[in-house]
């Protein structure tokens, strides 16, 4: 950066009416010319400025400039070819050639002149450039994922299959509850005073399923019912239902069926009851209940009057009720309900069957 340098200034005027130090100059503001001072003559000594000097020294050889002390001619034949003009000889004021004398003694040094004035303050530098921001802080940490929210609840929309068949999933579905119940297993027969046992209960699977694609297929396998045991024979075992992959890629949901009831031969024999279904592969896996065990009910003398067992429960509940004194047992009631277990006492009687099982599907 450079450096800006200033001197005093003031009018002709005002420097008329001033005495500057020894060697000290100001600035005529009026004239614009500098001024020299010596320490003591008022008003100091301008000095002359090109405009002051337009009709110097020419090639007519005539001083004829106008500016204070310019203002006499010379004729140049005094300068260069004039009378007693010699090395020893100086022109005189009124144009004569005289001898000079000798050179004089030097005279004596004068004093040192006074410490001139303080100059003056110089202007303030600029401001500097702004400095380059800084670097950009460090990333926070990232927080912690929350917990994964419960699966919801099957919504308004349901689809059921009491057969086998494809199930689509719907346009703009892509998470659905499924409930799958195996078949009941059938009630025994009986014979000769004796009770037998009701099926067992179909088994549940419920399942959520999500990241499914609209349009997709699921593959759905029904378990059938359980058959009633003929006259002094057992019931048959209930069928396993299933939700398999189809178009749509899922674990296979199954939920077995209930056991069929166990006959009783004999008199005053008890029959014992089916185990229930269970489901697998399900968020919830569900048993069912088991089938009741006979009550064959001997009384004195051998009088009897036996019960069938009771058919057992699904998670939809529906097991067929105890049969009365020598009759056929009840059917299961809903789905994936045992049968009952038939009783005997004049005449030998069959079972009843269980119930087909279900599979439902919600959104």
């Amino acid at each position: 950066m450079s450096t800006v340098f200033k001197l005093r200034k003031g009018t002709t005027a005002q420097i008329a009416a001033f005495t500057g130090a020894l060697a000290e100059t100001v600035v005529d503001t009026t004239k614009n010319t500098l001024v020299v001072h010596d320490g003591s003559t008022l008003g100091g000594f301008p000095l002359a400025k090109t405009a002051d000097l337009a009709n110097f020294i020419t090639a007519s050889a005539n001083i004829t400039g106008t500016a204070a002390g310019l203002s006499a001619n010379l004729p140049m034949t005094k300068l260069n070819s004039g009378t007693n003009a010699s090395a020893t000889t100086f022109l005189r004021g009124d144009g004569t050639w005289v001898t000079g004398g000798l050179n004089g003694t030097n005279g004596t040094n004068g004093s040192a002149g006074s410490t001139g004035a303080t100059g003056i303050q110089g202007i303030q530098g600029l401001t500097g450039t702004a400095g380059s921001n800084g670097s950009q802080g460090i990333q926070g940490i990232q927080g912690t994922t929350g917990a994964t929210g419960a699966s919801g609840i099957g919504g308004s929309h349901g689809q059921s299959f009491t057969s086998n068949g494809t199930f689509t999933i719907p346009t703009g579905v892509n998470a659905l509850k499924v409930t799958v119940v195996g078949g009941g297993g059938g009630g025994a027969g009986s014979s000769a005073q004796a009770a037998s046992g009701g099926g067992g209960g179909g088994g549940t699977a419920i399942s959520y399923l999500t990241g499914l694609t609209p349009s997709a297929t699921l593959a759905v396998t029904l378990g059938g019912a359980g058959s009633a045991g003929g006259s002094g024979g057992n019931g048959g075992n209930g069928g396993t239902s299933q939700v398999a992959s189809g178009t749509q890629t899922i674990t296979t949901i199954t939920a077995s069926g209930g056991s069929g009831g166990i006959a009783a031969n004999g008199a005053f024999s008890a029959g014992n009851g089916g185990a229930g279904g269970i489901g697998s592969n399900g968020t919830l896996n569900i048993g069912g209940g088991g089938g009741g065990g006979g009550a064959s009910n001997q009384g004195p003398c051998n009088t009897s009057s036996p019960q069938g067992g009771v058919g057992g429960s699904s998670t939809l509940g529906g097991g067929g009720a105890s049969s009365g004194t020598d009759t056929t047992g009840n059917a299961g009631r809903s789905y994936g309900g045992g049968g009952s277990g038939s009783s005997s006492y004049v005449s030998n009687h069959g079972g009843s069957a269980g119930a087909a099982g279900v599979i439902i599907f919600e959104w």
